[in-house]
């Protein structure tokens, strides 16, 4: 499972999916409790506002994108892609990734 958080300040979950460039990538294999993270940045013309019919290259094969903000546009384009949103308050990425992981889950 791959799971991005929008994170512009590299400390916490953000809003603004759709115009966010900066992101945590979590890479959970199936086969291990393991938990790669690696930060990312996005072009400027990669944003997930920008995205047609398909997600950008770094972000390719998410299962999961933890923000604190989306629209529904945006919301359904990801649905559409295969990728489940899910909405945080203002928390550490990592907090973000095992409240999710253990069902924790906010109301959207």
């Amino acid at each position: 499972m791959k799971i991005a958080i929008t994170s512009q300040n590299a400390k916490s979950v953000t809003a603004h999916a759709g115009r966010c460039r900066k992101f945590w990538l979590y890479e959970l294999p199936d086969d291990s409790t393991h938990i790669d993270k690696q930060f990312i940045e996005l072009d400027i013309d990669e944003t997930l506002h920008t995205m047609q019919s398909h997600l950008p290259a770094k972000l390719a094969d998410i299962d999961v994108l933890i923000t604190a903000n989306l629209g529904d546009s945006l919301r359904n384009k990801l649905a559409k892609a295969g990728v489940v949103t899910h909405l945080v308050a203002d928390i550490t990425p990592d907090i973000a990734v095992l409240n999710y992981l253990a069902g924790k889950k906010q109301p959207n």
